[in-house]
C-alpha cells in the first residue's frame, strides 16, 4: 500500500492472502521499531499502525519473519495455546 492511500476492507481482505514467497521482506516492519501512542483510541491506534505497515498481516521480530492470520472460530489464542502445549506433553509421554 502507498501511503496516503485509503486502506479498504477489499485491500485488507487481499492483503491477507499474501504468502511468503509473495512478500518483499525488505518492506516487512520489524515490530521493534513500531511505536503506537497508547493515549489514541482503538479506532486511532489501529489506523497508525495500518499506514506504517506495508502488509499489516506480516511482521519481523529481529530476523523472525511472522504472518498473522486469524480463523473463523470462537476460540481465544489462550486456549489454542493451551490445547497445544498439552498436545506437545502428551507426545513426550
Amino acid at each position: 500500500m502507498v501511503r496516503g492511500d485509503l486502506m479498504t476492507l477489499d485491500n485488507l481482505e487481499a492483503l491477507s492472502k499474501v504468502g511468503f514467497n509473495e512478500v518483499d521482506k525488505d518492506k516487512i516492519i520489524d515490530i521493534n521499531n513500531v511505536f503506537i501512542n497508547q493515549e489514541l483510541s482503538k479506532e486511532e491506534r489501529i489506523l497508525d499502525f495500518l499506514e506504517k505497515s506495508e502488509n499489516p498481516y506480516f511482521l519481523k521480530c529481529g530476523d523472525v519473519f511472522v504472518k498473522i492470520s486469524f480463523s473463523n472460530t470462537e476460540l481465544k489464542i489462550d486456549e489454542c495455546i493451551r490445547r497445544y502445549l498439552n498436545q506437545c506433553l502428551d507426545e513426550r509421554l
